[in-house]
């Protein structure tokens, strides 16, 4: 009860193990204004409880006095806990992803990324990522090009989808993205920045054309061979127009509706 604490000292509200160190921070309030103590109080019946004290020097009743103002941070300690649970369990699943995925600001200032994005970058690390702009990860048009489209996207607060993006293989070969962005937008739903995926499209895009120049190339012997059969059935008449003239019987039967 109340009667209880005001029997105690300000250091008999902290667990045995961590009245040094409470003691410490209540020396330093001999010289400075105001302090911060993020240590737990202990429980009447045992265990503890996490507060957040903070301490200010004042006068009472013509005294000098420490007031203290404790918040219990026992919930939002938890709530914190499972945010970074969440957000774990989040870069989890899109490190898994095959695809690049990230996330900027409206200066296009990359916030996020999962560790595709990271090895197409060049990096072991998200932290390597985080915090830097494309001028920093790309050539000078690359990453002109991604800006300017992220601007687009934040302005018009409308998302761009399966754009294809050439871009230098590390062996020097020439390769393609097919990117997506979507605007991001804050609790007032404006366009703050851009979600974007990345997906390399370059095996595919060499494998249709591979396909396109072989179907030219079907179509080329088609015609060729279409024209090989107009030929033949074209002497095959001649042969029986100068058989007929000769009197004699005509060797191949056609019509000139066979000849193509």
């Amino acid at each position: 009860g109340e009667r209880e604490i005001h029997s105690l000292n300000l250091c008999d509200l902290y667990p045995e193990p961590l009245r040094a160190e409470a003691n410490q921070i209540i020396a330093l309030m001999q010289s400075e204004p105001s302090a911060t103590c993020g240590l737990p109080f202990q429980i009447k019946h045992g265990g503890t409880i996490a507060v957040e004290m903070n301490l200010f020097q004042g006068t009472w009743k013509k005294q000098q006095a420490i007031f203290g103002v404790a918040r219990d941070m026992t919930h939002r300690r938890q709530t914190e806990t499972e945010l970074r649970e969440s957000q774990q369990m989040l870069q989890l699943i899109m490190d898994t992803l095959p695809m690049s995925v990230f996330w900027k600001d409206k200066e296009s200032v990359y916030l996020g990324c999962n560790k595709a994005f990271v090895k197409e970058c060049g990096f072991e690390s998200h932290e390597d990522v985080v915090g830097k702009s494309p001028l920093e990860l790309f050539d000078l048009e690359t990453a002109n090009a991604l800006m300017a489209h992220d601007r687009k996207v934040v302005s018009t607060d409308t998302p761009m989808f399966n754009m294809l993006l050439p871009y230098s293989q590390r062996d020097g070969t020439a390769g393609q993205r097919e990117a997506s962005k979507i605007p991001l937008h804050n609790e007032a739903g404006e366009a703050v920045g851009v979600l974007e995926t990345w997906r390399d499209v370059t095996e595919q895009s060499q494998s249709e054309e591979r396909l396109k120049r072989t179907l030219e190339d079907m179509e080329r012997f088609n015609q060729l061979m279409r024209g090989r059969e107009r030929r033949t059935l074209e002497l095959k008449e001649e042969i029986n127009n100068l058989l007929e003239e000769l009197g004699r019987e005509i060797k191949y039967q056609t019509t000139s509706s066979e000849v193509l």
